[in-house]
Order: structure tokens, then sequence, then C-alpha cells
């Protein structure tokens, strides 16, 4: 193609201004181009491209062209993808199958379902995150606040190891945001019934476009106390509350684009919180044993805490009343370092009385400084004496009584038969004699009932018998209420008595 008839082959210097050519190697005698592209006519039939070539002697130069048939190299080929543009928080995807083509080895069309994309690079990674899934791009932004521009370079590879990149632009906008408020400090909050409540609202408050500005908060509450308020110059909530509940602060941030996010935040409020009585280790807080619940006796009870709390001032109240009345008569406090376990004993003169009633309240501070207190008190009802015990042991001596107390009780039976027989005897003849007087009323002195007949003893006077108190009763009996709702005694002597207000018994049997 290119000779001289003076100068040999490899003595010539040929060059071109054509971006294609590469060089000449005059020892092999070939000039080594590169095409980018493939031309084709209107009818897509590929047709040759023109490179002007300069050959020089030393002496003398000329200047041809050489027209060069490029076909496709089998490497994938991208067409330009368009630029994403989404706004800031959201996303996009773009297939890609319509921007690619591919060829095999001899310049043929091939299919680009083939081809395997991936992500090669990404210029901003703070601002966008890039997947792809087959040939589906999925763009997203990192945030709901990012905004820019960043580039993403995505590489196209067929099976014969060929590649091709190509580069997408991803534009994010700038989107106004209304500014946040922090409030996880209201979780779980709990305070005291008038403890002063302060939150920083500037502190909290934050924007990811403008500077952060308490003039624009605005703070309510339909429940708190009078003087409780929001200072727009720090910033600052102040507050207090005088009932018990949940009680509602209404909290708005606003920018200087009238964008704005509004929070109802919620406060417990409490008196005080409950410990709570247990007759188990596995829940509530405190379980009690008590002893000696009998007339006459200092009751003794042993207290446990089983709780993870630590408690501290801790007090143990009790008190005793009537059940009836409803009089308390004797009170006392305990103050335990300590009520892992804790055993007392209540004091009362004498002991407690027949329907006592014993009631029993713990308080504490826990380690928030929190007061604790148990929500009801354990009360215990004294309506029974100690049951005597029974001594059924026996032996040879104790049975040799008992057959002689049983052979003297069967002669006292007869005794009693035979003194009953005569006594019936005497009232019939007495009753017969008077009968034969009729009415003659003379001749029985003062008149019938005057005197007791002769030998007769005087008929006995049923006058009532007093008790101060219990202790005065004939011991062993029992205690019911009769249909007037009073408290009486049956003795084991067959008596009754009845309880009076002041604690006495009077014999009404």
């Amino acid at each position: 193609m290119i000779c001289d008839a003076e100068t040999p082959l490899d003595q010539l210097v040929i060059s071109s201004t054509n971006p294609a050519f590469r060089l000449w190697d005059p020892v092999t005698g070939e000039i080594e181009v590169k095409f980018d592209t493939v031309n084709t006519n209107p009818q897509g039939e590929v047709i040759t491209q023109p490179i002007q070539v300069t050959i020089n002697d030393g002496e003398d130069s000329n200047s041809g062209t050489l027209n060069i048939m490029v076909i496709e190299n089998g490497a994938p080929r991208w067409s330009s993808l368009p630029t994403q543009s989404f706004n800031e928080g959201s996303g996009s995807s773009l297939i890609l199958t319509t921007f690619l083509s591919d060829t095999d080895s001899s310049g043929q069309s091939a299919s680009p379902m083939g081809l395997v994309l991936s992500v090669e690079y990404i210029s901003n990674n703070s601002l966008i995150e890039a997947s792809l899934n087959g040939h589906t791009l999925n763009i997203d932004a990192v945030d709901d606040d990012v905004f820019g521009t960043a580039l993403i370079t995505i590489r196209a590879s067929d099976a014969d190891g060929q590649f091709a990149d190509t580069e997408l632009t991803v534009i994010i906008a700038n989107v106004n945001d209304a500014p946040t408020l922090d409030v996880s400090s209201f979780d779980n909050l709990r305070i005291k019934v008038d403890e002063e409540f302060i939150f920083n609202v500037a502190d909290s408050m934050s924007d990811v476009d403008d500077p952060v500005d308490p003039i624009n908060v605005i703070v309510s509450s339909d429940t708190w106390k009078t003087g409780s308020r929001y200072n727009a110059l720090s910033g600052e909530i102040k507050a207090w509350f005088e009932s018990e509940g949940t009680h509602t602060i209404s909290i708005v941030v606003r920018d200087s684009h009238d964008a704005l996010t509004a929070y109802d935040v919620t406060i417990e409020v409490v008196d005080s919180l409950p410990l709570v009585w247990s007759d188990n280790a596995e829940s509530g807080d405190l379980m009690i044993h008590a002893e000696n619940i009998f007339v006459g006796e200092l009751p003794t009870y042993a207290i446990t805490q089983h709780s993870d709390l630590v408690l501290t001032d801790i007090s143990i109240e009790w008190s005793i009343c009537n059940i009836d009345s409803g009089i308390c008569s004797d009170f006392g406090i305990e103050n335990p370092t300590s009520i892992e376990q804790y055993n007392f004993t209540v004091t009362k003169d004498g002991g407690v009385l027949f329907r006592d009633q014993i009631k029993i309240d713990v308080m504490a501070i826990d380690s928030d400084g929190f007061d604790r207190k148990t929500e009801t008190a354990m009360s215990y009802d004294v309506t029974q004496e100690r049951p005597e015990v029974v001594d059924d042991s026996t032996d040879d001596s104790t049975a040799g009584d008992d057959t002689l107390d049983t052979a003297g009780n069967v002669d006292m039976v007869v005794y009693g038969i035979i003194g009953a027989f005569i006594v019936a005897l005497l009232i019939a003849v007495t009753l017969g004699v008077m009968l034969l007087r009729g009415g003659k009323e003379e001749e029985l002195g003062m008149g019938y009932g005057g005197a007791a007949p002769v030998g007769m003893p005087p008929a006995p006077t049923a006058a009532l018998a007093m008790a101060p108190d219990y202790t005065q009763l004939p011991a062993g009996g029992n205690y019911v209420t009769n249909d007037a709702g009073q408290t009486v005694y049956l003795s084991p002597d067959d008596t009754d008595w009845t309880m009076q207000a002041d604690n006495s018994f009077v014999r009404t049997r």
C-alpha cells in the first residue's frame, strides 16, 4: 500500500493527524490504528472510515488516504444514560438493558441480556447507595437529609471477558425539612407531685437546613400547675403538677419557613409508689408471718422483703382497733434499717381483746427517691382464745383410775335418780295439801306464798351477774354473735354472757 522507489520501507517515516492513528512500525511495516466507533450508512451497513497519512523519506514527503473497514470488536457498548434526579430522602430505579448492545467476535450483533452488570464506583458514598438486581439499577439517598450530586460507574461484561464502562449522574434535590425534637428523655418519665420538672427544648431541638431558634417553639399543657411555663429566651420548660396521674405536654417546633413538627409527650406523676404484699417470693415485694393471734396474748410478726427494691427510711406502723366500733386503742411504729427479715411484737396491757383487729402498714423510700407504701394494710382479727392442749397419753395407773371414776359416776347417777324421786314426791304432797285447804287463807298466816312450806327451803331469786372483762369469765367456752349483732360468750357451765360497750360481760342466762 505504501512504497518508495528510492528509499527502503523501513527508512520511511509515516505519520497522521487522525486520532485513530496510533503508530508506524518500520520493522514490521505495519500501521497501528484504533477506532472508537463503527460507521454505518442509513441502511445500517458498515462503511469504511478514511485516515490520511503523510510519508517522508527524509528529503520529500507525500500524503495519501487509507480507507479502513472498522467492525465491532465483540465488546459490549453503552449508549448515553439519562441523569437521575430525585428529592432528598427518596430514590429511583433504572432498567439498563435498553442502553446496552453487544456483538460476537465476528462483529455480528448479540443479545445484551447475557451481559453481566456491576457497580464499580460511587463518587460520594455519604450521599447515595446503589445496587443492581439483574439489569435494574436501584439508587437511594443514605438518609432523609442529604442532597447533592454523585457519579456511578457501571460495568457491562460479556462471556468472553470483554467489558465496557459508563457513568451515570445522580442529583439529589434539597427539600426544606421541619425541625425535630429528641423526646427520648420522656420515655418512662416519672416525677413526684409538686416536684419541679425541667426540659431544655433548645438543647434537644435540631434542624438539618437552618439554625434552631427556640423563639419558634410553642409549649402548652392543660393540667400543669399555675406558674409552669416555657421560656423562649432560654428554650427551657419548667413545670409542676399538683395531682397524680398521666399528664400531657404539647410541644410544637417550627422553622423560619413555617415547617413544623408537633409532639405530645407524657409524664407520670405519683404521690407514692406501692409496696405489694404477697404470699410467695415470686411476686410482690413483702411477705408477713403472724403468730399468737389469740385473746389475752401479744401477737408477733415477721416481715421479709424479697423484691429487688433498695429501701431506706423504713417505717412499720401498727394499730389495734375494735372491729365493731372502729375505735383504735393502741399504736406503734417500728423503724428497722432493713426488712430482709424483721420481727416485732405488738403491745397492749393485758394482751389483745376479743374482736380486736391488728393492722400493719409499711412505708419507705426507694433508690430513686420515691415514697413507697403498702396500698392496703395487713389486718388480723382476734376472734378466739388459744385452744387448750389435751394430753392423750395413758398408762396402767390412769386406766385403773378411769375404771374407778366410771364406777363412781354410775353410783352418782343412781343417787341422783333417787333424790329427784324424793323431791317430786314432796312437791306432790305439798300441792295436795294446798288443794284440800281451798280458800282458807286465814289458816295460811300471811297468805299463799307468804312463807315456804314446812321443811322446804326458800325459793332462789334470779339475780343478774356481771364480769368486768373477759378474763373473769369461766374458761373453756366460745364466742358467738346473736341476732342483735352482740357478742355472746357461751360458758362451759351452760351460762351465757353478753358483751357490753365497755368490754364488760353481763350474764343473760
